[in-house]
Protein backbone atom coordinates (compact mmCIF):
# COMPACT_ATOMS: atom_id res chain seq x y z
CA UNK A 1 0.00 0.00 0.00
CA UNK A 2 1.50 3.16 -0.91
CA UNK A 3 1.92 6.41 1.56
CA UNK A 4 -1.17 8.02 -0.35
CA UNK A 5 -3.36 5.28 -0.09
CA UNK A 6 -2.76 4.74 3.73
CA UNK A 7 -3.14 8.43 4.34
CA UNK A 8 -6.51 8.11 1.90
CA UNK A 9 -7.51 5.01 4.30
CA UNK A 10 -6.95 7.06 7.84
CA UNK A 11 -9.53 9.67 6.29
CA UNK A 12 -13.40 9.02 7.06
CA UNK A 13 -14.12 10.89 4.34
CA UNK A 14 -12.26 11.11 0.88
CA UNK A 15 -13.34 12.50 -2.29
CA UNK A 16 -11.49 11.17 -5.76
CA UNK A 17 -11.41 13.20 -9.01
CA UNK A 18 -10.26 10.19 -12.26
CA UNK A 19 -10.12 6.61 -12.00
CA UNK A 20 -9.66 4.93 -8.99
CA UNK A 21 -9.09 1.19 -7.72
CA UNK A 22 -10.02 -0.43 -4.71
CA UNK A 23 -9.26 -3.91 -3.92
CA UNK A 24 -12.43 -4.00 -1.79
CA UNK A 25 -15.93 -3.64 -3.31
CA UNK A 26 -14.97 -2.69 -6.84
CA UNK A 27 -16.21 0.14 -9.28
CA UNK A 28 -15.41 1.97 -12.33
CA UNK A 29 -15.10 6.09 -12.54
CA UNK A 30 -15.58 7.15 -16.08
CA UNK A 31 -15.56 10.65 -17.62
CA UNK A 32 -13.46 12.04 -15.07
CA UNK A 33 -16.65 11.57 -12.37
CA UNK A 34 -16.48 12.44 -9.63
CA UNK A 35 -16.73 10.42 -6.57
CA UNK A 36 -17.29 10.86 -2.44
CA UNK A 37 -16.49 7.54 -0.29
CA UNK A 38 -17.47 8.15 3.19
CA UNK A 39 -16.91 5.90 5.90
CA UNK A 40 -18.88 5.23 8.56
CA UNK A 41 -18.00 3.14 11.77
CA UNK A 42 -19.96 0.30 12.46
CA UNK A 43 -22.66 0.63 15.46
CA UNK A 44 -20.32 -2.03 17.20
CA UNK A 45 -17.23 0.06 16.76
CA UNK A 46 -18.92 3.12 17.63
CA UNK A 47 -19.49 1.54 21.08
CA UNK A 48 -16.33 0.30 21.55
CA UNK A 49 -14.84 3.39 20.58
CA UNK A 50 -16.81 5.24 22.79
CA UNK A 51 -16.50 2.85 25.85
CA UNK A 52 -12.60 3.70 25.59
CA UNK A 53 -12.89 7.22 26.30
CA UNK A 54 -11.79 8.38 29.77
CA UNK A 55 -14.92 8.59 32.31
CA UNK A 56 -14.33 10.26 35.43
CA UNK A 57 -14.73 8.73 38.76
CA UNK A 58 -17.27 10.33 41.21
CA UNK A 59 -14.74 11.17 43.51
CA UNK A 60 -12.81 13.64 41.06
CA UNK A 61 -15.94 14.51 39.50
CA UNK A 62 -16.18 17.72 41.13
CA UNK A 63 -14.96 21.38 40.55
CA UNK A 64 -12.26 21.26 42.90
CA UNK A 65 -11.21 18.23 41.76
CA UNK A 66 -10.99 19.45 37.78
CA UNK A 67 -9.59 22.72 39.26
CA UNK A 68 -6.58 20.90 40.71
CA UNK A 69 -6.48 18.20 37.85
CA UNK A 70 -6.59 21.39 35.36
CA UNK A 71 -3.07 22.73 36.96
CA UNK A 72 -1.67 19.82 35.86
CA UNK A 73 -3.06 20.22 32.79
CA UNK A 74 -1.72 23.81 32.95
CA UNK A 75 1.61 22.70 33.54
CA UNK A 76 1.85 19.99 31.07
CA UNK A 77 1.79 16.96 33.07
CA UNK A 78 -1.65 15.47 31.94
CA UNK A 79 -3.45 16.28 28.70
CA UNK A 80 -7.12 17.63 28.18
CA UNK A 81 -8.49 14.23 29.30
CA UNK A 82 -6.41 14.20 32.77
CA UNK A 83 -4.77 11.54 31.08
CA UNK A 84 -0.71 11.50 32.15
CA UNK A 85 2.27 12.70 30.30
CA UNK A 86 4.57 12.05 32.23
CA UNK A 87 6.00 8.64 33.63
CA UNK A 88 4.39 5.61 35.12
CA UNK A 89 6.56 6.62 38.26
CA UNK A 90 5.40 10.85 38.02
CA UNK A 91 1.70 9.66 37.49
CA UNK A 92 1.79 7.54 40.85
CA UNK A 93 3.03 10.98 42.61
CA UNK A 94 0.21 13.04 40.69
CA UNK A 95 -2.03 10.49 41.67
CA UNK A 96 -1.11 10.65 45.54
CA UNK A 97 -0.60 14.58 45.75
CA UNK A 98 -4.48 15.17 44.29
CA UNK A 99 -5.61 12.47 46.49
CA UNK A 100 -4.10 13.42 49.71
CA UNK A 101 -5.94 17.25 49.04
CA UNK A 102 -9.29 15.55 48.13
CA UNK A 103 -9.34 13.63 51.03
CA UNK A 104 -9.96 10.51 48.66
CA UNK A 105 -9.31 7.21 50.47
CA UNK A 106 -8.81 4.70 47.74
CA UNK A 107 -6.77 6.68 45.46
CA UNK A 108 -5.42 4.13 43.56
CA UNK A 109 -8.67 2.33 42.69
CA UNK A 110 -9.78 5.63 41.50
CA UNK A 111 -6.62 6.97 39.71
CA UNK A 112 -6.54 3.55 38.17
CA UNK A 113 -10.34 4.11 36.88
CA UNK A 114 -9.18 6.98 35.62
CA UNK A 115 -5.99 5.89 33.93
CA UNK A 116 -6.84 2.60 32.50
CA UNK A 117 -3.90 1.11 34.88
CA UNK A 118 -3.39 -1.38 36.95
CA UNK A 119 -0.55 -1.43 39.89
CA UNK A 120 -0.31 2.44 40.58
CA UNK A 121 0.61 1.52 44.10
CA UNK A 122 3.95 -0.31 42.54
CA UNK A 123 4.49 2.84 40.28
CA UNK A 124 4.18 5.19 43.07
CA UNK A 125 7.04 2.86 45.42
CA UNK A 126 9.50 2.95 42.13
CA UNK A 127 9.14 6.87 41.81
CA UNK A 128 10.45 6.61 45.38
CA UNK A 129 14.05 4.66 44.38
CA UNK A 130 14.36 7.56 41.53
CA UNK A 131 16.95 10.51 42.57
CA UNK A 132 14.76 12.60 41.06
CA UNK A 133 11.99 11.86 43.18
CA UNK A 134 12.02 14.83 45.75
CA UNK A 135 12.58 17.12 42.99
CA UNK A 136 9.27 16.25 41.10
CA UNK A 137 7.91 16.36 44.45
CA UNK A 138 8.50 19.82 45.36
CA UNK A 139 6.67 20.81 41.89
CA UNK A 140 3.58 18.27 42.21
CA UNK A 141 3.38 19.98 45.91
CA UNK A 142 3.21 23.56 43.99
CA UNK A 143 0.80 22.39 41.43
CA UNK A 144 -1.63 20.55 43.71
CA UNK A 145 -1.46 23.67 46.40
CA UNK A 146 -2.03 26.02 43.73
Amino acid sequence: MTSIEEKLKEKVGVTFNGSVTFNGPMFDIHDNQQVTVVSELPKGEEAKKASQTSTIPSELDNDRARNILQRFVDAGMLDGQFQPLVSRAQAALIADAVSMQLNIVKKWKVFESLWKRKNIRNDYNKAFSQATVHKYLTKINSIVNG
